[in-house]
């Protein structure tokens, strides 16, 4: 999927390198497209909240429910970060793409889901021994 960055300005989107865009553009198969806008200062999950979500909650939820890591990891997926997709047809967010506030709420849901639909308690990230 191509990237382009650009401003947003007085209101107005400016994309930076615009010749690359419109070239881009004109090759472009015709149809509907879905474009995507992401502010570059929003931080990407850090390195501790990766630690966390693999290592207490996917490994614990794995390790009660029978599925193996990929499983779960692949699962939770499925169910909090659909995103409507093409066709119909469901896109399944990365989690390696979400911001921090975004792994937290993911982290909050998977807690809140894990408690009250299978009876599992998860522990908050501040609960934990380093992972």
């Amino acid at each position: 999927m191509p990237t382009f960055h650009g401003k947003i300005a007085s209101g107005k989107l400016f994309i930076t390198d615009r010749p690359a865009f419109d070239a881009w553009q004109k090759r472009a198969k015709q149809g509907e497209v879905l474009l995507k806008i992401k502010n570059i200062n929003e931080k990407n999950r850090s390195s501790k909240q990766q630690r966390y979500y693999f290592g207490v909650l996917i490994k614990t939820l794995a390790d009660e429910t029978g599925y193996t890591t990929d499983e779960m990891h692949e699962a939770l997926k499925y169910k909090f970060l659909q995103e409507e997709g093409i066709y119909e047809l469901p896109k399944i967010k990365s989690t390696s793409d979400l911001t921090t506030v975004e792994q937290e709420e993911l982290n909050t849901k998977i807690r809140e889901w894990a408690s009250s639909e299978l009876n599992i308690y998860l522990p908050e990230p501040n609960e934990t021994v380093r992972v």
